[in-house]
């Protein structure tokens, strides 16, 4: 399945039945703020994840983003998705929002499933830390 992590710019085959990491890593003097990740001098739709070993990382520890930790990962909207681990050492606060940034829950403790539709959205917490969500589509649910 494809997932298009921003927008329209869907390319990277990532989400699927077994795990893979999305990492949000953001810049020393920025913290997560529940956005879509953008670097200094890249947009939101412009910017690419670096895709290896079974993980997607936005930014790293030399280019960290100015803006993250929204995981739209559009690709499970036809599919509910499960976060299975959650790597949040920068204590962020998490929420599963919608399409028009509502507050729908607060998840529990992993696992947990997302549907089709919704969002993790992590925001606060540390300046340069990072969140990564380990996810795959629910396998219970495979359309």
């Amino acid at each position: 399945m494809t997932v298009p992590f921003i927008g329209p710019r869907g390319r990277y085959n990532i989400l699927g039945v077994n795990p893979s990491w999305v990492i949000h890593q953001m810049d020393g003097g920025a913290a997560l703020n529940g956005a879509a990740p953008r670097t200094a001098t890249t947009a939101a739709d412009d910017l690419d994840p670096k895709v290896s070993a079974g993980k997607a990382e936005f930014g790293d520890s030399t280019t960290g983003l100015t803006e993250g930790g929204l995981f739209t990962l559009l690709g499970n909207y036809k599919q509910p998705m499960e976060v299975l681990a959650v790597d949040n050492a920068g204590s962020a606060t998490i929420t599963i929002v919608d399409e028009t940034d509502t507050t729908l829950r607060t998840p529990p403790s992993p696992p947990f499933k997302v549907s089709p539709g919704e969002y993790v959205k992590a925001s606060g917490g540390a300046n340069g830390s990072k969140i990564g969500l380990l996810v795959k589509i629910d396998g219970e649910k495979i359309l």
